[in-house]
Order: C-alpha cells, then structure tokens, then sequence
C-alpha cells in the first residue's frame, strides 16, 4: 500500500509542476517512450505514461530555464532522480563557461566528421545525458544516414 501511496503522491507533485507551467495535454495519444526503465514504485502504466509524456515535452520544448529546474526538482521528489537530473542539467545548459561551450562544439564537429555510426551514437548519448537533446537528434540523425549509406555501399559491393 505504501508504493501506490508514494508513486501517488509523486504523480500529484509532477502533475501540479505541469499544471503551474502548462507544457502538456494529457488528451494526447498515451504512448510509452521507453527511455528510462519504469519506476518500480507502484506507478501505473498510465501514470508512467504520463511522467515520460511530460519530461520529453519539457526537454524538447520548454526554454525557460527556471520552469525546467522546478520540474527537475519535481521529478526528483517523486523519484525519479535520473530524469530529475537531466532537466536539471538541462535547465544549466545557458550557464556553461565559454570554455565548456568551445568544447561542446569541438565533441559536435569531430562527430559529424566520423564515419562511424557507434562512435556518433555514443556522443549522442552523452549530449541527451547532459540535456543537449537537439545536439543528441541531431547527432542521432547522421549516425542513422551513417548506417543507410553503410548499408547500400555494402549491397552495392556484392556483400
């Protein structure tokens, strides 16, 4: 009884960060996206639902700074440290050094030059571990047009 009380409790406190900045509509298409391992804390699928629903809306559309930050720290008080800490590091992104934005951009360009799908595909994780989600698609993007231009080569040669 306890899990479904926390896991309720967690949902409300997400669910009252989302009604406060209005970043999603729950009459969307219910879909699971699969990207982080589900709460084992009695959640329903509904609910899990729900919370992906609104990280990825958040991660992908939402631009003010403070808005992501009390979500990530909503996300981590239901526990769901691991999202609650990409939005947090999300919500930092505009506060790097010129230093760490020179570098950012210096991992991007090596990686659009690699031929190497894997090796892009794993850039493009740490950039979505970071937060940089549009940095990540586009890298994950080129490592799929990386794989179709491998393939055809490869069927073009006879292999």
């Amino acid at each position: 009884m306890l899990p479904l009380i926390a896991g309720a409790a967690g949902a409300a406190l997400v669910g009252y960060g989302l009604h406060k900045t209005g970043l999603v509509s729950f009459h969307g298409e219910d879909s699971d996206f699969g990207w982080f391992d589900r709460v084992t804390s009695g959640i329903s699928k509904a609910q899990d639902n729900i919370h992906n629903q609104i990280y990825h809306n958040v991660l992908e559309n939402e631009k003010n700074p403070a808005k992501i930050a009390a979500l990530g720290n909503a996300f981590k008080a239901a526990g769901r440290t691991k999202q609650g800490n990409i939005l947090l590091k999300r919500a930092n992104v505009g506060n790097l050094t010129k230093a760490q934005k020179a570098a950012r951009k210096a991992v991007t360009a090596k990686a659009f030059a690699s031929h190497n799908p894997v090796a892009v595909d794993q850039v493009a994780k740490a950039f979505e571990n970071e937060g940089c989600v549009g940095h990540a698609k586009s890298l994950r993007e080129y490592s799929n047009a990386l794989r179709q231009i491998i393939t055809n080569v490869t069927k073009a040669a006879g292999k």
